[in-house]
C-alpha cells in the first residue's frame, strides 16, 4: 500500500531529508556528565525510568504510568523521549538531570505507537505507529517544540518497530515486523499464517519505497536494528512460529547496495540456544562488533563484523538491554536487576550494579558527557 504525497507533506518530508542526523547510540549529554538511562519495573508492578551514573551508581528515578520501550535523546541532549511499549498510546519527555517528566503526548485516533522514535536536529520527531483499523504501518511526524502532529507517511509494511536514519541524510530504514495487531486483542498475532516482515528503505523527501528485503523465514519478525556510519544495518529478529529442531537465523546484515541479506557465520546450535528471540542489538563505536541479547535464551552474543563470525552465547539470565560506551566498553542489563560493564570485547567485567526488587526492561541508552581537557 502506498500513499499519495501532497505538496504540503512533500515539503515537510524534504525538510526532514535535508537535516543532519543524530548518532544512534551515543548522544551528547550536558555538563552533569555521562550516564546510562534504563526503564524498569518494580516488584510491585509499578514502572519507571532510572539514571545510572557512569560509575554504575543508581541516580535519580521517576515513576511512569506504563511500561516504557525506546529512549531517544532530544537534539539538545537535555531530555529523553520515552516511548510506551506497543500497543501503548503515550510518550513522555524526561529531563536527563533528575528524571523529571517535562511533557507528554499521545498517538492520534486510530493509531498506537510501536515503541520507537527518531529525532531530526531541526526539531521534528518521527514515531513508528500502527493504523490498526486499516492494518498498515505508518510513520508519524511531530513538531518537537510542542509535540503536535504534523502528518504521517506509510512505513510500507505492517507493524513497523525500530527505524533508523541512515548516514546519507536521505534514507529511512524501517523494520516492518509484519505482525498484525489490534489494541482490542492485546498480545495476539492476528496474521501468523500470512505475516511478511521486511527491511524497508524509504526516501524521506517523497515517502516512497526505495527497496525492501524480506526476513529469511516467513515466520521471522524483523524487530530491532542498528547501523554503521557507512549505512550497513544489523538486523535482530524474533521467531513467531512453533519451536523447531533447526531454528532459523535471528541476525542478519544489509547495505542498500546488497542484493540480499547476509547471515553471520555460525551453526544452528547458536540459534536454538537463543530460543528464537533477540530483544535488542547495538553496534560498537569502532563499527567492528555488534552485541545482540536474548532474554528467552538467557544469554547475549557478540558478532565480529570484520570476520563475520558469531561468538558462542555468553550466559546472563533474562538479559535484554544493551549499549556501548564511547570507549567500546559493553553495557548489558537484565530482568534480574543487574547491569554489567564489560571491557576487552565483552570478556572482562569492569563493573556491576544489582538493584534488588527491580527488573530492567528491554532497552537502555548511554549518553556521553562533555569532552575533557
Amino acid at each position: 500500500m502506498t500513499d499519495s504525497v501532497s505538496p504540503a507533506r512533500r515539503l515537510l518530508l524534504q525538510s526532514l531529508a535535508l537535516s543532519p542526523l543524530l548518532g544512534a547510540d551515543v548522544a551528547a549529554s550536558p555538563a552533569n556528565g555521562a550516564a546510562l538511562f534504563a526503564p524498569f519495573q518494580r516488584f510491585d508492578g509499578s514502572r519507571g525510568l532510572a539514571r545510572i551514573e557512569a560509575n554504575l551508581q543508581l541516580g535519580p528515578t521517576c515513576t511512569l504510568p506504563a511500561r516504557a520501550h525506546d529512549l531517544v535523546p532530544t537534539p539538545s541532549g537535555q531530555q529523553l523521549l520515552v516511548m510506551e511499549r506497543r500497543p501503548g498510546r503515550r510518550a513522555w519527555v524526561v529531563d536527563i538531570a533528575d528524571c523529571t517528566i517535562r511533557a507528554r503526548f499521545e498517538a492520534g485516533p486510530g493509531r498506537h505507537f510501536e515503541g520507537h522514535a527518531a529525532f531530526t536536529p531541526d526539531g521534528l520527531v518521527l514515531t513508528t505507529e500502527n493504523d490498526y483499523e486499516n492494518g498498515r504501518g505508518v510513520i508519524g511526524v511531530r513538531d518537537a517544540s510542542n509535540w503536535q502532529t504534523l502528518g504521517e507517511f506509510a512505513s510500507h509494511g505492517i507493524g513497523p518497530h525500530e527505524m533508523l536514519m541512515l548516514a546519507d541524510g536521505k534514507t529511512l530504514a524501517i523494520a516492518n515486523g509484519g505482525i498484525l495487531t489490534h489494541p482490542d486483542k492485546p498480545g495476539r498475532n492476528l496474521n501468523l499464517d500470512s505475516m511478511r516482515s521486511t527491511l524497508s528503505y524509504v526516501d524521506l523527501a517523497s515517502g516512497q519505497l526505495l527497496g525492501e528485503w524480506t526476513a529469511p523465514d516467513p515466520q521471522l519478525s524483523i524487530r530491532h536494528m542498528d547501523a554503521t556510519e557507512h549505512g550497513e544495518i544489523v538486523l535482530a529478529m524474533q521467531f513467531e512460529g512453533a519451536p523447531r529442531l533447526a531454528m532459523p537465523p535471528l541476525l542478519a546484515r544489509h547495505h542498500a547496495d546488497d542484493a540480499q541479506l547476509r547471515l553471520p557465520d555460525t551453526d544452528s546450535e547458536v540459534w536454538r540456544a537463543l530460543a528464537g528471540y533477540i530483544g535488542s542489538v547495538r553496534i560498537a563505536p569502532d563499527q567492528a562488533l555488534a552485541c545482540a541479547t536474548s532474554p528467552r535464551g538467557g544469554s547475549f552474543v557478540l558478532w565480529d563484523l570484520t570476520t563475520n563470525g558469531l561468538q558462542p552465547p555468553t550466559p546472563m539470565a533474562d538479559v535484554c538491554g544493551v549499549a556501548f560506551k564511547p570507549d567500546g566498553e559493553l553495557l548489558v542489563s537484565s530482568g534480574t536487576g543487574q547491569v554489567r560493564d564489560l571491557a576487552d570485547g565483552g570478556t572482562e567485567t569492569a563493573g556491576e550494579l544489582t538493584v534488588a526488587r527491580l527488573h530492567w526492561d528491554n532497552h537502555m541508552r548511554y549518553l556521553q558527557g562533555p569532552a575533557q581537557g
